[in-house]
């Protein structure tokens, strides 16, 4: 009983101190700049349509890469393994995973008008 009200105590007093936390770890870590070149990154969010299409173009790269890497990983297309690459296209499909899923939350949390 007491170790769970210890951690329940614990995440209480931490919970405000995120923010800062998060702010801290990022002047230690700056995010790095990617060169995906996507769709989503210079759409104007005021459309809706542009961005609906953006981001459909963007799950469908998504999609191609994943595809590609899948047969690359799996021996299906008969070119030389490179560890490395491989590496590397994964990374590159996290990136991209992550900036959709970035943009699709605060996509989300934004609200439009009736007009829009």
């Amino acid at each position: 009983m007491f170790h769970t009200a210890f951690n329940i105590i614990l995440a209480i007093m931490w919970t405000p101190l995120l923010s800062i936390l998060l702010q801290l770890l990022h002047k230690i870590f700056p995010p790095k700049k990617s060169n995906l070149h996507l769709a989503i990154e210079s759409v104007n969010t005021s459309l809706p349509e542009e961005v609906l299409s953006a981001v459909k173009k963007d799950v469908a790269m998504l999609l191609e890469k994943v595809e590609l890497y899948n047969r690359h990983v799996l021996y299906l297309d008969h070119i030389a393994h490179y560890p490395q690459k491989t590496h590397d296209d994964y990374i590159t499909i996290k990136e991209i995973e992550e900036k959709l899923l970035k943009y699709i939350v605060t996509a989300h949390t934004q609200s439009f008008s009736e007009e829009q």
